[in-house]
């Protein structure tokens, strides 16, 4: 048995994807303190401060600290080392907050082990130039994309797909998606906001291609497939979402007429949007909505981006 990062090519090799420990489910307080990766977190969270004990009121945020990391061994022990300082809580916080928290000074272990950037370093400098642009382009999405989508926003490949999948910088997370961890995504971003324009490239070909699906939803969502649509889009929320904001953000006229039409009717369907707070003009009278820009025909536009959770307070006409 021999373990590597990426397989190794041989034509007897047997592939075994080694994943993360199980993490438990949020809401599953019954089974918290069984689970493998929350034993691991107290494990070495006890050899830094002796009688470290899982108390109800940490158990929260050592799930999340569990769920952030997926599981990831490496991830759990450089955080649960930090509770000789930091209560659970803190410690949760500070990795939402910065990817270099998660580090260690322990002289025993090799310099590229001593923290997550230092091994996603190694594995950046592995890659080629067409992979690391590839690579850092798919930080932009969120809750995972198919292969069309990768290859008209980030201009990814057959060949740089299946490498970042075997260099494990990738994961399939069903038959027609991918995702990137968490951690490598906060990688990714940093390295692509590192070259600003290439990160405004990314970004217009990211909010262009989710109004190009917008608009090619539209007819679909009248007809019998209606159903199958809004369960596409359910799955795109995340990504229908950061996408919105930024034509807003941005003033994109032309993605803005695109994506209007199929996001009024998609949010008449609430029950296929659970997750969504559907706002509409009526309501605002009775809440507090934000000041925004109100000239010519915008109210469709200030609707969808309150149901679409827009921050931005000022809005174009279209």
């Amino acid at each position: 048995m021999v373990t590597s990062r990426e397989p190794l090519n041989l034509q007897a090799e047997w592939v075994f994807e080694v994943q993360g420990l199980p993490v438990p489910a949020s809401g599953a307080d019954h089974s918290l303190k069984d689970g493998s990766a929350v034993l691991l977190f107290v494990q070495r969270a006890r050899q830094v401060r002796l009688g470290f004990e899982l108390a109800p009121v940490d158990q929260r945020a050592v799930l999340r600290i569990c769920q952030m990391v997926e599981g990831l061994p490496l991830g759990i022990e450089l955080a649960a080392a930090w509770v000789r300082a930091l209560s659970c809580e803190q410690i949760s916080t500070e990795i939402e907050r910065n990817l270099d928290f998660l580090r260690t000074s322990a002289r025993d272990l090799p310099e590229r082990h001593r923290s997550l950037r230092a091994v996603l370093d190694h594995s950046w400098d592995l890659l080629s130039e067409p992979e690391k642009e590839v690579f850092r382009q798919l930080s932009v999405f969120r809750g995972g994309f198919q292969l069309e989508a990768a290859q008209a926003v980030a201009g990814a490949g057959l060949d740089e797909i299946a490498s970042l999948l075997n260099k494990s910088l990738l994961k399939r997370v069903g038959a027609e998606r991918y995702d990137l961890h968490e951690l490598v995504r906060q990688y990714a971003a940093a390295r692509l906001e590192s070259d600003p324009q290439m990160l405004e490239q990314t970004r217009q070909r990211y909010s262009r291609y989710y109004a190009s699906q917008l608009e090619g939803w539209q007819g679909p969502l009248r007809s019998p497939r209606q159903t199958e649509i809004l369960e596409e889009m359910a799955v795109e929320m995340d990504n229908l979402r950061l996408a919105w904001g930024w034509m807003v953000s941005r003033r994109q006229l032309a993605e803005l007429r695109m994506s209007l039409h199929c996001l009024r009717i998609s949010t008449r369907f609430a029950g296929a949007f659970k997750k969504v707070k559907l706002y509409s003009p009526r309501r605002w009278k009775r809440s507090n909505p934000p000041k925004m820009l109100e000239t010519g025909p915008a109210r469709p536009v200030r609707w969808c981006s309150v149901v679409y959770g827009c921050s931005t307070h000022t809005l174009v006409p279209i």
